[in-house]
């Protein structure tokens, strides 16, 4: 019994953490709230479903309609074109995502008492526990994946510190619908396929890496890095590195057909840039701003009170520790996760809104944490060699835990500012659940328009 108990503390671990996540998705009640759950970013992503299978406007003039009015109204974010033509700026990767959600209550919301306009309770529920699945999607194929390298017993602790000890157990539960979640779990997935592929140069490996690797680039593009994982998934030299990318020029046809297949989730974005525009490909980005590439701010987007990944989400540091320890003992996982690593730093410090909006920490991290989690997984099992350490890397971990959420606590009461933290504010508040009646007074909201004017020189320039 013990023995069966062991090999599956990894399953448990996951079902432990959904089940904390359930709960906290409940506690924060979103759909309650007077924002509601479709806020912010997720305005633009889940626009294009009742804009489509409802409406059949993607110009949204229904949003002005008496009618539907009091549901939509501030619930769609679009851009125009010069010639005034409306259009959403995000791609299309999180709208299919929600969708088999979004008819699921498109069917239940009249028989349930509701408009079925795509704006009313039922829609909101689908997209928030939409989450829940694909968090539980995620973590399936992270314990595959860190089962070809790791005891069940590492694995199943790397599974609760990615999600319980750091910001995503935030962005699967407060703000799931956004982008963040998606991301983590089609990387996962990603690494999963390209690894099977890979030992096992399958059709059926080939067809659905194919459709994951579209997938995570339609969800945000930003992330195209990630297919540098083809060349260096399980290389140990710059030998091996050669004959990675000799096998993927003999194996052209199955490259190509890959190709094929991340076309194909991408037809549904060509399909609509070329409604809007008259062009296949549209940059719907334009203006709205640049990669300083030659400045990256690396010490800020990592350290920063204003929004440091490492000051805000400390137990990923272990994803810096664990790689000389890879290195050492498993050299193939060694060079991607570094490479991955470092690119994510230097890309995401490189965009000229380092801060990346409001957020609890720095968000576009937690797109990565599947490639973390190897090294983090690392440092576990080292820490685990002698049973006085395991104890000790135990309590740690679950020191840090508790402060995740202690902060995630905070975020919530306002005591941790979603945009404008300092120095002061941050010691200020450094252990209050609340903000002090000074707290205000040392926030520091960015200087967007500094940046701003920084972006047109650039622009002019080129």
């Amino acid at each position: 019994m013990l023995c069966v108990l062991k090999n599956k503390l990894s399953v448990i671990s996951i079902f432990i953490v959904i089940g904390v996540t359930v709960f906290m998705t409940f506690d924060f009640a979103v759909w309650k709230t007077k924002q509601g759950v479709i806020q912010s970013d997720v305005q633009g992503y889940y626009a294009y479903l009742p804009a489509t299978f409802i409406f059949q406007d993607l110009q949204f003039s229904y949003m002005w309609d008496e009618e539907n009015k009091e549901d939509i109204w501030g619930k769609i974010w679009f851009r125009e074109t010069p010639e005034k033509v409306r259009f959403i700026q995000y791609t299309t990767g999180i709208a299919i995502c929600y969708s088999p959600f979004f008819f699921i209550s498109h069917v239940l919301a009249e028989p349930l008492g509701y408009k079925a306009n795509g704006y009313t309770l039922p829609y909101a529920l689908g997209i928030q526990f939409a989450s829940i699945f694909y968090l539980f999607l995620g973590l399936v194929f992270l314990r595959k994946l860190l089962l070809k390298y790791f005891s069940d017993i590492v694995v199943s602790i790397s599974i609760v510190v990615i999600v319980l000890g750091t910001n995503l157990a935030y962005y699967a539960t407060r703000e799931g619908p956004m982008s963040h979640l998606y991301s983590f779990t089609f990387i996962t997935l990603f690494l999963w396929c390209l690894s099977q592929w890979l030992e096992k140069k399958r059709w059926r490996d080939a067809i659905f890496l194919g459709l994951v690797t579209g997938m995570v680039i339609l969800i945000r593009p930003s992330n195209i890095f990630i297919i540098l994982l083809f060349a260096l998934w399980g290389i140990t030299s710059f030998r091996d590195l050669l004959q990675r990318i000799s096998f993927l020029l003999n194996k052209w046809y199955m490259v190509l057909v890959m190709i094929g297949f991340a076309f194909v989730v991408w037809i549904p974005q060509f399909l609509y840039w070329h409604e809007f525009s008259g062009q296949w490909f549209y940059n719907s980005y334009s203006g709205e701003g640049t990669f300083f590439w030659g400045d990256p701010a690396i010490g800020k987007i990592l350290f920063s009170y204003r929004k440091g990944w490492l000051l805000y989400t400390p137990l990923m540091i272990l994803s810096f520790l664990g790689l000389p320890l890879l290195y050492k003992k498993q050299r193939e996982l060694f060079w991607p996760a570094t490479t991955i690593l470092v690119l994510a730093v230097y890309i995401l410090g490189s965009w000229c809104f380092w801060w990346y909006g409001g957020s609890y920490g720095s968000r576009p991290f937690v797109d990565f944490y599947a490639v973390f989690a190897i090294p983090i997984a690392a440092c576990i099992r080292f820490g685990f060699k002698k049973s006085w350490s395991a104890i000790a890397t135990v309590i740690v971990i679950g020191f840090f835990i508790y402060h995740n959420f202690f902060q995630i606590e905070q975020y919530r009461n306002g005591a941790l500012h979603y945009v404008s933290m300092t120095k002061e504010a941050y010691w200020d508040s450094f252990g209050r659940r609340y903000p002090s009646k000074e707290f205000k007074n040392y926030l520091e909201y960015p200087d967007y328009e500094s940046v701003r004017a920084r972006v047109a020189e650039k622009q002019n320039t080129n």
